[in-house]
């Protein structure tokens, strides 16, 4: 059901380990040509990484004091901020399920609606993802660009200025500014299916070497639910006493300064796929040129 992973019998030089772990993930025989090519493959790879040494002690510590470890972690906390403060992440959808609902349907039904939308955005980034898409880059500047959009047009129907006086989002507000938050909240979803919500879980995995990967997954992991935890506690208390105008708009500025940041090509925050290479032989080339493709390999 859950086998250990492979790369971590890989780093323990353990080859049966290896193929036993990816016959069951592949649900193919340990003995097939598939498992075998791609265990030979991957302890080839994994060899690559130079290992820790008795008196380097891995510990978290290291996360902060050296530059290989702390920049990919810097990179999935930003990645999880823009991720639960650019909009309505999975635990505050129940205070947009709830708003909404009181002028379109019951929650189970509002909740259908964005449920399909998120369905259908998970569709679009297996295509982003996909060999015949455009990668990871491209799949997350749609989705913050989307995002983005669209906090900022509900953000447009809450400014009393346009709608009338004090709206509150969800009810309170014009029929046709309902309307438009109702559209405008259910294309965050897709957008937000498409790549952010998933993407960076991507990039946390593949950017730590094996030896620190557990725990740099688990801080990313761990700083992405004390984000869920802030937004889902202070999201009904500040539309209750903005009517959602403040919240939106910050929304929007999230998503606008991500996709700010990721618009360059070279930048760090979200490397592109490194053509096809593995992760351990991208640890083995030095001056990598995101932008140029040009590496200088150092045996």
């Amino acid at each position: 059901m859950a086998p250990e992973s492979p790369r971590w019998f890989a780093s323990r030089d353990n080859s049966a380990g290896v193929h036993r772990s990816l016959a069951a993930l592949r649900a193919l025989p340990e003995t097939s040509a598939e498992v075998e090519e791609e265990a030979e493959k991957m302890m080839h790879s994994v060899r690559l990484t130079p290992p820790v040494r008795e008196d380097q002690r891995f510990s978290v510590l290291n996360f902060f004091t050296q530059r290989h470890l702390s920049q990919p972690l810097l990179a999935g906390f930003t990645l999880m901020a823009v991720q639960q403060l650019g909009g309505l992440c999975s635990l505050a959808m129940h205070g947009l399920n709830y708003s909404m609902s009181r002028t379109h349907g019951s929650p189970d039904e509002v909740a259908a609606v964005f449920t399909t939308s998120q369905a259908f955005g998970c569709v679009a980034c297996m295509w982003f993802l996909g060999e015949s898409g455009p990668g990871r880059r491209i799949a997350l500047l749609v989705s913050l660009a989307g995002a983005t959009v669209a906090n900022l047009v509900i953000a447009i129907t809450l400014n009393p200025v346009v709608f009338g006086a004090n709206p509150v989002f969800g009810s309170g507000a014009a029929d046709g500014a309902v309307v438009v938050q109702y559209v405008a909240a259910t294309a965050f979803a897709w957008f937000h299916a498409a790549g952010l919500g998933t993407i960076p879980w991507l990039v946390a995995v593949e950017s730590f070497p094996q030896y620190a990967r557990g725990t740099g997954v688990g801080l990313v992991a761990g700083t992405r639910w004390y984000l869920a935890l802030c937004l889902r506690s202070g999201f009904h208390s500040l539309v209750a006493q903005t009517g959602g105008l403040a919240v939106f708009t910050f929304f929007g500025v999230v998503t606008a300064a991500g996709l700010s940041v990721l618009a360059p090509r070279g930048q760090k925050l979200a490397p592109p796929e490194a053509d096809c290479m593995e992760l351990e032989e991208v640890h083995a080339w030095e001056e990598v040129d995101l932008a140029a493709g040009k590496y200088a390999y150092l045996p």
